[in-house]
Order: C-alpha cells, then structure tokens, then sequence
C-alpha cells in the first residue's frame, strides 16, 4: 500500500512542477547546498545546482535565520520550508516555521505532494530527546543530525547540508540488467557536487544473460507427457520440444508425429 501510494505521490509532484515560482535553469542565489538522507525515501536536494537541472530551486538561510524555499525529492516531490502554518504538536516540537535558534534548526518542513493523499508531509525539525533535532554550526556553516518525517520519510539526516557550497562526492547507482552482455551504472547516488569527487571506476561491465528454458504445458495435443500414444485419428505418436528461452510463459512448442503399430 505504502508503494503505490508513493508511486502517486510521485507522479502528482511532477504535476506541481508547473505551478511552482522556479525559472528556468539552476542559478546560485540560494545560499544552502548540498544533500539530507531518508533510508526510506532516499537523497533529497538542497539547491538545483546539485544535481545540474534545468529548474532553479534551493533553500536559503536568512539573516533573521528563518529557512525558506524548496527542496526536491525524486521519491515524494517538493518539500517547502516557511510560508507554513497549521503546524502539528509533539513533544519538543516548536509551532512554527523552520527557523534557527541558537545552535538548533526547529519547527517544520513539508511535502507539498503529500496533502490529500493519506499522509500530512510535515517534517519535524526538532523535538524530545538528545539524538532528535537539527543542529547548527555558525562557524562552519554545517547543519547535523536528524529531523523525523513520519512512517513515510522517517529518521532524516542533514548531516551532509551546509549553508554555502557542500563538497559531495559521487557514488555508484545500482548496475541496469543485463543486455547483449552488458550492464551499464551512472554515477548519481549522489552526484557529485561542489568541487567532490566523481565516481571511480567504470561505468560499464560485460555480464552474462542466465538463460533459463521454458516448458510445454501437460497437455498438448490430447497427449499427457512428453511422448505419448494418441489415438485420436488412428495410431500414432506425437512428440514435441519445447524452444522457450528466457522461462517465458508462452513457450514456442513444436511437435513431430510418427506413426507406430499398436498391438492388441
């Protein structure tokens, strides 16, 4: 249930793509970069300069130190800091929009796509207990660890989130299937940014199809087994092969028909 929801959420969030205030192609003006991590939902963007799309979006930190913008999530869509209201309540949690205090990043982001759809989108960005809430190094500019998201994007790190230009190295996608004995992997998982490193290694590898063949059904031609008597127009026998590759379900089947002598 929780993918298929995910899959709409998905496709609505391309849907707000034309609505939301972005320019074309990725500018600089937004002064956060770089990547927060959800084991559910994956990398989520800080600025489009990340990732090199042709939509501008980012997030900025004010001199006020209120946080405002959009963040991008290829799995739930847009996730909009300030301009919020009708924040939830929870222990630790602070009404209001994302906002540094001190050396602590409260209050709440959202996912846009999600309204509507059976999950709220708020992201709590502090809350009770030591390990739960945003931090904030003014000197460094480094944000670090964790806001929760609820069951859909749940823990999220912004270990790897920066107020200026986050340095990321890339990392391999998983490798493609296997085509005519190759298999391809793109250096995305993250891509990297602000001067990181680029994957090492190669992009392609040979690779080698498992061929698994497929079988004839029970019965073919009022025959039972692979070679069996059939009596229907006189004595006979037919036998067939099976041709599938690739355990299809619609094997190719062929037959060949002796005739035999049957003795009473």
């Amino acid at each position: 249930m929780k993918t298929y929801f995910l899959k709409i959420v998905f496709a609505f969030s391309f849907f707000l793509l034309a609505f939301l205030p972005f320019s074309a192609f990725a500018g600089s003006e937004h002064n956060m970069s770089g990547w927060a991590w959800s084991s559910n939902i994956g990398w989520i963007s800080f600025n489009s300069t990340n990732t090199g799309g042709a939509i501008n979006y980012g997030v900025n930190k004010n001199t006020d130190g209120t946080l405002t913008g959009y963040a991008w999530s290829s799995n739930i869509g847009w996730i909009k800091f300030g301009g919020l209201s009708g924040w939830p309540t929870g222990s630790g949690t602070q009404p209001k929009n994302a906002q540094i205090n001190g050396n602590n990043l409260q209050g709440w982001a959202k996912a846009l796509s999600a309204d509507g759809n059976g999950w709220d989108g708020w992201v709590s960005l502090s809350g009770a207990g030591p390990s739960y809430g945003v931090s904030f190094n003014s000197s460094s500019g480094q944000f670090s660890s964790f806001a929760w998201g609820s069951d859909v994007v749940g823990w999220l790190s912004f270990n790897d989130v920066v107020v200026g230009v986050s340095v990321i190295d890339g990392g391999w996608s998983d490798w493609s299937a296997c085509v005519d004995g190759s298999q391809t992997r793109t250096c995305t998982n993250p891509a990297p940014s602000g001067g990181g490193a680029s994957c090492v290694g190669s992009s392609t590898q040979s690779c080698t199809v498992v061929v698994v063949n497929g079988s004839c059904g029970t019965t073919h031609y009022n025959c039972v087994s692979g070679v069996s008597e059939n009596n229907t127009s006189g004595p006979s026998r037919w036998t067939w092969i099976c041709r599938g590759s690739g355990g299809t379900d619609s094997p190719l089947c062929s037959q060949n028909k002796t005739p035999i002598f049957i003795e009473d």
